[in-house]
């Protein structure tokens, strides 16, 4: 677990004020990943059909973010979570009984030293 001290707070909120409300000293949260799929011979047709699972991952604990799109050879997806075993939970229990036998894995699993959300709130001054 990470947490922020008093004086990491202090810092951030005398030089970085903008982020200072997003940083209470309770926050705690485990070490995000970065999970990258490449979907070999995946086309829009095909990923219209995900609809019913991204209404599923929406309310997933430890989604942070998810992207996806089209690349030259299929999709890729891109998402970020709050910890490696927020991933696996969904994983296991959503996406491998939906594999053929064998599917290779193809995920990309990788630590992230951080996770910065823009405060959309703020206004440059």
């Amino acid at each position: 677990m990470v947490s922020q001290s008093g004086d990491e707070i202090e810092y951030l909120t005398k030089y970085f004020p903008h982020h200072a409300p997003v940083l209470p000293p309770t926050l705690a949260f485990d070490v995000a990943v970065l999970v990258i799929s490449e979907l070999p011979g995946v086309t829009s047709d095909v990923a219209e059909q995900w609809a019913p699972m991204m209404a599923r991952l929406r309310r997933q604990p430890g989604l942070v973010i998810h992207a996806d799109g089209p690349t030259e050879r299929g999709w890729r997806v891109i998402s970020i979570w709050d910890s490696r075993e927020d991933f696996e939970r969904f994983f296991d229990s959503a996406i491998k009984p939906n594999l053929p036998p064998g599917a290779p894995a193809r995920d990309v699993v990788s630590d992230l030293r951080a996770v910065l959300l823009p405060d959309r709130q703020a206004t440059e001054s």
